[in-house]
């Protein structure tokens, strides 16, 4: 007994050692490669969304770690391989079991680079445009969350809202990617060249360029397409940028994301940067916890249906009317009524009640007076008819000698009753 005892006892020993070391299982290890940074918008805000979604689904579980190619200062094609060197000799000691790339540059980079540095590893494209990828790279062990630009689609939303548009500001930057954007911009844009005149900024500072859009003609419109480094190589957050030509600019913005809503843009068919992040994190969850790469094909995140800041369209005089069936106005500002609704029916019951007294005591007082002018009718003919009973009515009757005397008259009918 005392045998089967002990054996029992390992046996639960031995299970709790098991449970213990499955529940001490090392956490699985994702490798972020930003482009520009991790504060360079619209990429921080796939990386945050993708960062944030990840480490709520896996808690503890995930161990995170970022690298930047910071492209904006750091361009030059000679540059890469002293980063591949480095990178080799940090993957020595740290082995990531997911890749996820953030934004073109980064995506091209793992591209050319993955079967030195990650061979084994599964990646997840996202934050980027498909087209600027091999198409063949998602067939190893790869798979993409991002997006698929419709720049033509960017004119018809500005001629959506201002038909009469002859002058359109293309902004964007003077990196790499910037420059291969604007190839395609203009591409896209040749359709609209005999009815809009593009003019395009790479070769502009960023105070010449606030400069620029301080005096545009009329029917004009600014499109901010991408600005991380302006050409004298000086870096920006778009976001702060965006404010900033907001607050100078004779002419309605627009821009591609939804993030930049309320920042300055007017508005339209905005693409989800948070969603991507989001979707490229529920896929990276399903990879770390076993399922194979393949199972995921690469994934177009379009879209929203068209949104439109109601500040932006009241400052630029756009009628609504303009806007495509759908569509959604955000920041609307309550009217007046709206905003102090309670405050003035509160005050109309105040009024109306103070106005019903006023009313009520002027009926009274008409009132009163009436019954006091009746009053005095009634005592003036009940004073007359008094006055008049005491001094009686009188007769002048004649006497035998020519004299006579007054006699009352009711003297007078009793005379005349006796004589008859």
């Amino acid at each position: 007994m005392k045998t089967l005892g002990r054996v029992s006892l390992g046996l639960l020993l031995l299970a709790l050692i098991a449970s213990s070391a499955a529940g001490a299982e090392e956490p699985k290890r994702v490798l972020m490669v930003h482009s520009f940074g991790s504060t360079a918008p619209p990429f921080t805000t796939h990386s945050t969304a993708f960062e944030t979604a990840l480490t709520e689904a896996m808690g503890n579980r995930v161990d995170l770690d970022e690298v930047s190619l910071d492209m904006a200062r750091y361009a030059q094609p000679d540059m890469e391989e002293p980063f591949v060197e480095l990178m080799l000799k940090r993957l020595a000691k740290w082995r990531p079991d997911l890749v996820v790339p953030i934004g073109s540059p980064a995506g091209r980079f793992v591209a050319r680079n993955r079967h030195r540095l990650f061979p084994q590893t599964p990646v997840i494209y996202t934050g980027m445009d498909k087209r600027t990828l091999p198409p063949d790279d998602f067939r190893d062990n790869a798979t993409f969350v991002g997006e698929d630009f419709d720049l033509a689609g960017l004119v018809e939303d500005i001629l959506q809202l201002a038909p009469a548009t002859n002058n359109i500001v293309v902004v964007l930057g003077a990196t790499p990617l910037e420059r291969y954007w604007t190839v395609h911009f203009r591409k896209a844009f040749e359709p609209y060249t005999g009815r809009v005149n593009f003019t395009w900024t790479n070769e502009l500072s960023f105070d010449e360029l606030l400069d620029r859009v301080a005096k545009l003609p009329p029917r004009s419109f600014v499109l901010l397409g991408l600005l991380i480094r302006d050409a004298l190589g000086v870096t920006h957050n778009e976001d702060e940028a965006l404010q900033r030509l907001r607050a100078v600019a004779n002419a309605p913005i627009n821009g591609l994301y939804q993030n930049q809503l309320g920042l300055g843009i007017v508005g339209g068919r905005l693409y989800q940067a948070e969603l991507e992040g989001v979707e490229a994190a529920r896929t990276a969850v399903r990879i770390l916890r076993g399922e194979p790469v393949s199972d995921f094909p690469p994934r177009v995140i379009g879209p929203q249906p068209p949104r439109y800041d109601w500040r932006e369209l009241q400052r630029w005089n756009i009628s609504e009317s303009r806007l495509p069936p759908g569509s959604v106005v955000e920041f609307r500002q309550p009217t007046v009524w709206e905003r102090y609704r309670w405050w003035i029916l509160g005050a109309m019951f105040i009024a109306l009640l103070e106005g019903g007294l006023i009313i009520q005591l002027a009926l009274n007082l008409a009132k009163r007076r009436r019954v006091e002018r009746a009053l005095r009718e009634s005592e003036e003919r009940v004073s007359l008819a008094v006055g008049s009973s005491g001094a009686g009515l009188w007769s002048w009757i004649s006497t035998p000698g020519g004299s006579g005397r007054h006699r009352s008259c009711d003297t007078c009918f009793s005379s005349r009753r006796r004589t008859s």
